[in-house]
C-alpha cells in the first residue's frame, strides 16, 4: 500500500513538472507540403510555420475554424507563429498552392517517453509496482 502511494505522488510531481510554460511546436513549409502534415499540441502551445520554400505561401485556417487565423503571404525564409486557445482538431491551407495540414489540441501535455524511464529508475528493485503483478 506505501509504494502505491509512493508511485501516486511520483506521478503527480513528473505531472506538475511536464506542465510548464507553452511550448512552439515548428511546422516547415515546403513545396511538398506541410512537414508535419500533422502536428500535436496541448492547449495554449504555439505552432511556428518556416517558409523553407522558394516561392510564397500562406497558413490560413480553413473556413468554419472555431480558430482563426492568417499568414497573408510568407515570402521564403518568413515565419508565422499562432497560439492555440482551444482543444480540438484545426484543419488549414495554403490559400496560394493548395496544401493542407492539421494541427491536433489536447487538452493536457502528453506523457513524455522520459517519464516513465524516471519512474523505472524512482522505483528500482521494487517488483511489481509498474509491471501490474
Amino acid at each position: 500500500m506505501k509504494s502505491w502511494i509512493l508511485l501516486a505522488c511520483a506521478l503527480c510531481l513528473l505531472g506538475a513538472a511536464s506542465m510548464g510554460p507553452a511550448v512552439t511546436s515548428s511546422v516547415s513549409i515546403r513545396s511538398s507540403g506541410f512537414s508535419p502534415s500533422v502536428d500535436t499540441v496541448s492547449v495554449y502551445d504555439t505552432v511556428k510555420w518556416i517558409n523553407q520554400d522558394g516561392t510564397d505561401h500562406t497558413v490560413t485556417s480553413k473556413p468554419g475554424s472555431t480558430e482563426v487565423w492568417d499568414s497573408g503571404d510568407m515570402s521564403p525564409g518568413v515565419s508565422f507563429t499562432h497560439a492555440f486557445n482551444q482543444a480540438g482538431v484545426f484543419h488549414y491551407q495554403c490559400t496560394l498552392s493548395g496544401v493542407q495540414g492539421t494541427i491536433v489540441v489536447i487538452s493536457q501535455s502528453p506523457v513524455k517517453s522520459t517519464t516513465w524511464g524516471k519512474l523505472r529508475m524512482l522505483f528500482r528493485g521494487k517488483p511489481g509496482i509498474l509491471s501490474g503483478r
